[in-house]
């Protein structure tokens, strides 16, 4: 029996997109429903804390919460933060000078487990961008991130124990898709035994080596006594695969990339459309790990 959803927020539970309300009715109206009957959402994100009341708020229940791809968990009930998994301080700073020296950075986001969003535009880039950055956070309304701007409050988060993810931006979309996954090659490859590393659109997301929304999950289970088989895991993008090769009941949203839907065992238009398997789960009974990770890829 399925006990427990765990999505991924952009492009899956927050598709498409509402400003005011944060996610369209059909999607609220089942997930309403399915908390009522007993059973639990987790949010998956890769983004900090700064969703977790609104969305909470929104659906009248407490989740469980698993940010920075999989770097902490949060209890739905004490709110106590546990399995913290932090990026390493040096480590943090050599990959910032690394970028900085190799690769023209458009944008550097930091997170931790605040509401807040760390970031610092280069210094070459046009204030009208800067300028506009702030205006569209301004007017995202439920999406709105509590942001903290300035390259000294940036390096003194890097300095800090507990910062969990970096993103370096190349560009706000995909216009720089092509440089970025060039960027996600060779940094994998100075990096690949010290870091996790995962491609977003224009951007690239990293967390300390093994940190990833997969194994954050296995780590959910461990803790809470859940089977894998009980969960039902849904997301859209690069950082959703891990949970994908981690959980046998996977879905992938339909607009998502090719190379990530080969992964998932169903394909969705939007989230709420998982009711009509929750209907009768006799339809999940053949699920299995598509690409399941050798013992030398993953540990936890």
């Amino acid at each position: 029996m399925i006990k427990l959803i765990a999505t991924d927020l952009d492009g899956t539970l927050f598709y498409p997109k509402r400003r005011l309300t944060g996610m369209i009715k059909e999607n609220k109206k089942f997930l309403k429903s399915f908390l009522n009957s007993g059973k639990d959402v987790l949010i998956a994100s890769g983004r900090s804390t700064g969703m977790l009341s609104k969305l909470e708020k929104t659906l009248n229940h407490k989740l469980y919460f698993i940010g920075c791809n999989g770097s902490f968990i949060i209890d739905k009930n004490t709110k106590e933060i546990s399995n913290r998994r932090p990026l390493n301080r040096q480590m943090m700073a050599k990959l910032f000078l690394t970028m900085r020296d190799r690769y023209s950075i458009f944008c550097w986001f930091a997170l931790d487990t605040s509401p807040n969003l760390y970031y610092h535009f280069d210094e070459k880039i046009p204030k009208y961008i800067t300028l506009g950055f702030k205006l569209g956070n301004f007017f995202n309304n439920f999406y709105r991130e509590k942001v903290v701007s300035g390259k000294e409050n940036l390096l003194n988060r890097l300095q800090c124990e507990d910062t969990f993810k970096l993103m370096p931006i190349f560009s706000f979309g995909k216009s720089s898709q092509v440089k970025t996954e060039r960027t996600y090659l060779a940094i994998k490859d100075i990096f690949q035994d010290e870091l996790e590393i995962a491609l977003a659109d224009g951007a690239l997301e990293i967390t300390s080596k093994g940190v990833n929304k997969g194994t954050g999950l296995k780590l959910f289970c461990k803790k809470y006594g859940i089977k894998e088989d009980e969960i039902i895991v849904i997301g859209d993008h690069h950082n959703d695969i891990s949970m994908f090769r981690s959980f046998p009941h996977s879905f992938c949203m339909s607009h998502s990339s090719d190379d990530v839907k080969k992964y998932a065992n169903h394909i969705v238009d939007y989230l709420y459309q998982i009711q009509d398997y929750l209907k009768d789960e006799s339809s999940l009974k053949n699920d299995i790990i598509k690409y399941p990770y050798r013992k030398d890829e993953i540990d936890i």
